[in-house]
């Protein structure tokens, strides 16, 4: 009963913080946010939670005092001499030293999570970031539409070429840090499914230049390459693609098939890159060429000088293009911040809540060796 007391008043306390901490430390971590944290409303399932680990608490808790009950000498305490006190036990040694090892394991795991920001801003991820922006465009593309998409996009490549500055523009289907859709590709005389995963990025002849991706052996494409249905199409791998296909063998000249049953010839390797997760190297790459009449991809531009400079000159030559178009250019880099600071975000709450834990952890330390 005294437990079951205890943990009752604990559960109470707990269910009225679940409903006010999180506005408290939202607001004190970033108050930006603020007004989202009201849509956090706890439920039957917190609730719910609560009450069963008020009762295991309560059990739990009776264990030990039961137990040292059962071995006490209750005559010789009644006498008032010195058999009727018990020593700390074992297991209650134990308890505390697991208490404290996983409230600072938590706390050094939401240390490092901090770090993840910095690892975001502060890598290389062996593309160019700064000096590249993405066009971000809503246009129609489907078959009935296709013709007016084609003058749009057109016209606008057009413009955005006339702007001072820029120095290159392209189009790619996988869009940097994300992760990219595995395709099987195989090897001459291979069936489906004996084959191997590869990411396969549809791209345009400025690719490379345009993000800066260092050629390694061969060449990348150029003007006497042909469109995607060519008698005779080539392709460009990354290294580690080479790596897997070709470990001991130069993979210049090998031919390797694409789920849709196209045969590419290599052309060149290219380096590495970690575009698609902070800090990881990408796995196997193969970049094949963009038939021009495709729509596909998203519209990369490449520019040198003052960024927010070229972002405006591009926002108004989409605009001047199709008025209802919102989305405002930016470069890979402000995505990259954007992306790490909402990392920041949410790495100080977990070491908020981390230090709630060690707090609570060195609270109750205190409180056994001292009773």
């Amino acid at each position: 009963l005294e437990s079951l007391l205890t943990t009752l008043l604990a559960g109470v306390t707990s269910m009225l913080l679940a409903k006010r901490v999180p506005l408290l430390i939202i607001d004190m971590v970033d108050p930006n946010e603020a007004e989202f944290v009201p849509l956090m409303h706890p439920d039957w399932r917190v609730f719910g939670y609560l009450a069963a680990l008020v009762l295991v608490a309560s059990v739990v808790s009776s264990f030990a005092p039961m137990r040292a009950a059962w071995k006490l000498d209750l005559l010789t305490a009644l006498r008032g001499r010195e058999a009727g006190a018990t020593g700390r036990s074992r297991t209650t040694s134990g308890l505390i030293i697991a208490q404290v090892a996983m409230s600072f394991v938590l706390l050094a795991a939401a240390v490092l999570f901090a770090s993840l920001p910095r690892l975001v801003t502060k890598m290389d991820p062996g593309i160019e970031t700064k000096q590249v922006m993405i066009v971000g465009l809503n246009v129609d593309t489907s078959e009935s539409n296709h013709a007016r998409a084609a003058n749009i996009y057109g016209a606008l490549e057009a413009r955005i070429r006339a702007i001072p500055n820029v120095q290159s523009i392209a189009y790619a289907t996988l869009p940097p840090f994300r992760q990219a859709p595995p395709s099987e590709v195989r090897l001459p005389g291979q069936m489906k499914g004996q084959g191997r995963p590869a990411a396969v990025d549809v791209v345009t002849k400025e690719f490379f230049p345009t993000f800066g991706i260092r050629l390694v052996d061969g060449r990348v494409f150029g003007s006497s390459d042909g469109n995607a249905k060519a008698a005779d199409p080539v392709a460009v791998v990354s290294q580690a693609f080479a790596r897997q296909f070709w470990p001991a063998v130069n993979p210049l000249g090998k031919v390797v098939v694409t789920p849709d049953e196209r045969r590419l010839t290599i052309v060149g390797v290219v380096a590495d890159t970690q575009a698609e997760r902070f800090g990881v190297t990408d796995g196997p790459r193969l970049y094949t060429l963009r038939d021009p009449a495709s729509l596909a991809g998203a519209l990369y531009v490449r520019f040198k000088g003052n960024s927010k400079t070229a972002e405006n000159a591009v926002r108004n030559a989409v605009r001047a293009i199709d008025p209802t178009q919102m989305d405002m250019p930016q470069t890979i880099w402000e995505t990259l911040e954007e992306t790490a600071q909402a990392l920041r975000t949410l790495a100080r709450i977990i070491v908020v809540m981390a230090g709630i834990a060690v707090l609570l952890a060195i609270t109750g330390v205190y409180g056994v060796l001292s009773f």
